[in-house]
């Protein structure tokens, strides 16, 4: 998993809490499920997370890894050019995978829990939710 984690792979499951019948090493570029999260816009049906990155300006020194490795693509450098360059992450994009920080060199981005959504029981209960628009 370190390795995967380190190549920017996003370890990926169904969003379930009972009997998950996959767990998955996603390339952005390969990957149909994130490839779908990034066309259709709608990241938490399949890729949920508690967590959500947190940025630290004063550790960062502006590699870019994240923005590079985001496989949703919701990391951007602002103001490169400038001294009020920084990171932002779109959180309406962020699927909160971790690759960011994982990956950050510094420890100017790491994962904090921000919420506490409890995954449907099983695929059908999921589905449910989906078709009722209470997505997880």
């Amino acid at each position: 998993l370190e390795g995967a984690a380190k190549a920017g792979l996003v370890h990926t499951t169904q969003n379930i809490t009972e009997k998950s019948m996959f767990m998955c090493n996603c390339d952005r570029d390969c990957c149909v499920m994130l490839k779908g999260i990034l066309k259709f816009d709608h990241p938490n049906f399949v890729a949920s997370s508690n967590f959500i990155p947190e940025y630290e300006k004063e550790n960062c020194v502006f590699c870019k890894r994240c923005v590079e490795l985001c496989p949703m693509l919701a990391i951007e450098l602002l103001d490169e050019e400038s001294e009020d360059k920084r990171i932002v992450i779109d959180f309406n994009k962020c699927i909160g995978c971790g690759v960011c920080a994982f990956n950050c060199p510094n420890g100017a981005l790491t994962m904090v829990k921000k919420y506490d959504k409890i995954p449907a029981k099983d695929f059908l209960e999921a589905t449910g939710r989906f078709i009722k628009g209470k997505i997880n």
